[in-house]
């Protein structure tokens, strides 16, 4: 027994010794990725720094969840980055359309032109000059920017509000895996405190939970199946409206239902230790849901889990290089060429400086587009929803006094009026039918530098039948790819490329007129009068149309100022799909002005 005894002590050293061991081995592999993933990412190199930062996820997994999160947003970034490359490529790919065109066509031709030195790395070997030279060139579109991963991009997530949580979801390179995660930016110190009431303030100041990394299994056929369901349910939705149906009204809503529950379905697994930490987190949350292109095709907001008290906003956005990118503008050339939470060196402590909780759009030089081609007026009502929107927006005379733009009642609006309005706003306001692009041109939207545009209102898929004749008119003479580039998520995409701050844009919905100009109206109004963040203001009047029985509707509360909450609107009752149909991509805390104190 003695012997015994012995063996098994000899065996337990054993197995911590080579539990140690496998933990330093760990620790190094992560360090060199870590510096490979760097060093890809400042030589430019998207494709290596994509296979290194999965390869980190995958190692650390949950033995270090910090070091997941932060890699994985970087392999959500690249993945980003080179889709939306491709997209630019294939937009404009006749070079004699514009100078982008031209140059990132040379672009092209240059990099298929093998290099005298085939075995020299990427990352050692400078550009060529030609290559250089059109580099240099590209730097000048925002859009071409906007494609690049920064190489301190795990050094991004200090620049955002304590109270953003960001919801990752990214399936990997061939959609076998799902990784997820709820991460959050670096949290202020707890206000220091005496013994005696150290209990009060630690309950007064809860701590944000941990960071959570999730990855399953998942199967591509049921992600393609329920990509084709929503699909359907989009053209029923849009029959709809062209042929009424007395009984389509609960098909459709039961039918979302449906697609709901297959998304939860689909998600759960990857959600549920999210879920429970969201639960258990602070209040007044800014959730950012940051996910791949084939989840951003799918109804998000509606998850069951947002639907929580602590949550005052819910947005989204492409990656998390997209949104700092949105941000930069906002932040001064001083803070951005320092370190926002830099060490300071004194008693070995870290300072740590909050980044501001909003941000406030310049409302001098915003600019609407209502109507463009008339088509949404009827006989009763020539004028049609431009009149309102526009009475809505003169309201407010002390903002708006120097608003200006384009009405369709007054004449129909061409390509030309479109690109002085886009180059010289600080924000538009777009209502029309039909789909936003397929107004103006995509490849004339993306070479504008839309760096003053902080907001973009994008109020489309309306229909009537003047308009979908004229529109299935024009489509007849537009390619696949063109009709493609149309489309509610590329539109969003596009925007951001060029510039944008924050769009919010009706993703999916083909709601009436009567309900879109009214659903307008009531933004501009919110926005102009009470003051709250665009972020807050779009998620309040989703929850008071999904959930309009309800006495206290999560992510309100009655502390909260009576601005955060947005009149109810009786027509959005039946179908809740109207309820998330209008979605944010870009910056939540973003306001029109700040109220007076």
């Amino acid at each position: 027994s003695t012997l015994s005894v012995v063996m098994r002590k000899e065996e337990a050293s054993q197995a911590e010794i080579s539990e140690w061991s496998s933990l330093e081995y760990l620790c190094q592999a992560s360090q060199y990725l870590g510096q490979a993933v760097c060093l890809a990412l400042e030589a430019g190199d998207i494709e290596l720094a994509m296979k290194v930062s999965l390869e980190v996820v995958d190692s650390c997994g949950s033995f270090d969840t910090n070091t997941s999160s932060l890699f994985l947003a970087v392999f959500q970034s690249c993945a980003t980055s080179r889709k939306m490359r491709g997209l630019l490529y294939e937009l404009h790919s006749d070079p004699s359309s514009s100078e982008l065109a031209t140059l990132l066509q040379q672009l092209a031709t240059v990099a298929m032109v093998p290099s005298p030195t085939p075995s020299a790395s990427s990352i050692s070997s400078p550009p060529s000059p030609s290559v250089s030279t059109v580099l240099k060139k590209l730097d000048k579109y925002e859009c071409w920017k906007r494609l690049k991963v920064d190489f301190n991009h795990l050094e991004l997530m200090k620049h955002f509000p304590p109270n953003f949580r960001f919801v990752v979801l990214q399936h990997s390179p061939d959609r076998s895996q799902l990784y997820a995660s709820y991460t959050f930016p670096p949290q202020p110190p707890p206000p220091s405190s005496s013994k005696k009431g150290q209990q009060a303030v630690q309950n007064d100041h809860p701590q944000a939970q941990p960071v959570v990394v999730q990855c399953c299994k998942v199967s591509p056929g049921a992600l393609d199946s329920l990509l084709e369901l929503f699909a359907e349910h989009k053209c029923e939705v849009a029959q709809s409206r062209l042929r009424p149906r007395k009984e389509a009204g609960a098909d459709l809503e039961s039918q979302f239902h449906d697609i709901c529950a297959a998304m939860e379905a689909y998600l759960s697994e990857a959600m549920s230790p999210i879920a429970s930490a969201l639960e258990k987190d602070n209040n007044d949350l800014s959730v950012v849901l940051l996910a791949d292109s084939f989840l951003l095709q799918l109804p998000l907001e509606a998850l069951s889990l947002l639907q929580h008290r602590a949550v005052v906003s819910v947005t989204r956005d492409f990656s998390l290089q997209m949104l700092y990118n949105r941000m930069v503008k906002f932040i001064s050339v001083d803070e951005a060429a320092d370190d926002i939470n830099a060490t300071a060196k004194k008693k070995g402590a870290e300072k740590y400086v909050s980044p501001p909780a909003t941000l406030t759009q310049n409302t001098s030089n915003i600019k609407y587009i209502l109507d463009p081609r008339n088509d949404l007026s009827s006989e009763a009502d020539a004028s049609g929803p431009s009149s309102e929107i526009l009475a809505q927006i003169q309201a407010f005379p002390k903002i708006t006094s120097k608003w200006t733009g384009l009405l369709g009642p007054d004449h129909i609006i061409d390509a030309g009026e479109w690109y002085q309005v886009l180059k010289t706003c600080s924000g538009l306001v777009f209502l029309g039918s039909e789909r936003c692009l397929a107004h103006f041109p995509p490849h004339l939207l993306t070479p504008l530098n839309l760096l003053d545009c902080s907001m973009v209102l994008v109020v489309d898929h309306m229909q009537t039948k003047k308009s979908s004749l004229l529109q299935s008119k024009l489509d007849l003479d537009k390619s696949e790819k063109t009709l493609r580039h149309e489309e509610h998520l590329q539109t969003a995409v596009l925007f951001s490329l060029a510039g944008a701050g924050c769009v919010l844009a009706n993703q999916w919905h083909h709601s009436s007129v009567q309900e879109n100009t009214s659903r307008t109206a009531t933004l501009i109004k919110g926005l102009l009068s009470d003051g709250v963040t665009v972020g807050q203001l779009n998620w309040s009047m989703s929850l008071v149309q999904a959930l309009p029985n309800e006495e206290e509707k999560p992510g309100s509360s009655g502390e909260r100022s009576s601005s955060q909450q947005a009149p109810e609107q009786p027509s959005a009752k039946a179908d809740p799909s109207r309820s998330f149909g209008c979605v944010l991509y870009g910056l939540p805390h973003l306001q029109l002005f700040t109220p007076a104190t």
